[in-house]
């Protein structure tokens, strides 16, 4: 073997080598790269679900209840009496339109037909 082979053989052989190192720093990098987005991840979701608890407590409705009485509003939380009172004055000014066929009626009429008609036992 002649000295000019030995030497392209060892550049070849150094090359390799180099590229083998080169290689494995870059699956180093790349293996902390997934390693640090993994923990991110990680991080984000639990700041997500976080997030999400502070928004279903702020919705339940004894919070908003609350928040309204303290805010003083005047807002009256649908079910109680309040609301019930109120939303019976409203059904009882207004006339709702009904079916072509019969005659307009408002709601207590409706009331007073539906009481008047005999009842299956």
């Amino acid at each position: 073997m002649s000295v000019r082979r030995g030497a392209i053989l060892l550049a070849v052989f150094a090359s390799l080598a180099l590229a083998v190192v080169h290689l494995r720093a870059e699956q180093t990098r790349c293996a902390s790269s997934i390693l640090r987005m993994e923990s991110e991840w990680v991080r984000l979701r639990s700041e997500l679900w976080g997030v999400q608890t502070r928004m279903a407590r702020a919705r339940a409705p004894d919070r908003i209840h609350d928040r309204a009485t303290y805010l003083a509003t005047g807002l009256v939380p649908p079910g109680t009496k309040e609301e019930i009172k109120k939303d019976e004055v409203e059904r009882l000014a207004v006339v709702t339109p009904t079916k072509r066929s019969r005659p307009s009626m408002t709601p207590s009429t409706r009331r007073d037909s539906r009481s008047k008609s005999p009842r299956p036992e």
